[in-house]
């Protein structure tokens, strides 16, 4: 079951249709948003969030990284399938939410 939530735009606000908030499945942006942030970003789970931008600029191995967001996403109740890391930091992400 695909969680929903408000829409954002590229901006990252509120978008607005109709003079209505915009709802849409979010589970792409709830991924994103576990990429982007850090742990104890998350009041409710302080230990989730990977902080991509610092992992990206250390020092770990690319198995690291990606045994790293695939605890996160399990964490947030996902399953995941797979994940690739490229050379240039390029991430694709296969997972889904348990029901």
């Amino acid at each position: 079951m695909k969680a929903k939530d408000i829409r954002l735009d590229s901006d990252g606000d509120l978008s607005i249709k109709n003079g209505d908030f915009e709802i849409h499945e979010s589970d792409s942006l709830h991924i994103e948003h576990i990429l982007i942030s850090n742990k104890g970003y998350w009041f409710e789970t302080p230990l989730l969030g990977v902080g991509i931008i610092n992992e990206l600029n250390g020092s770990r191995s690319s198995q690291e990284l990606k045994q790293n967001i695939r605890r996160q996403l399990v964490l947030d109740n996902f399953s995941v399938k797979k994940i690739s890391v490229s050379l240039d930091g390029k991430i694709d992400i296969n997972a889904v939410r348990k029901i």
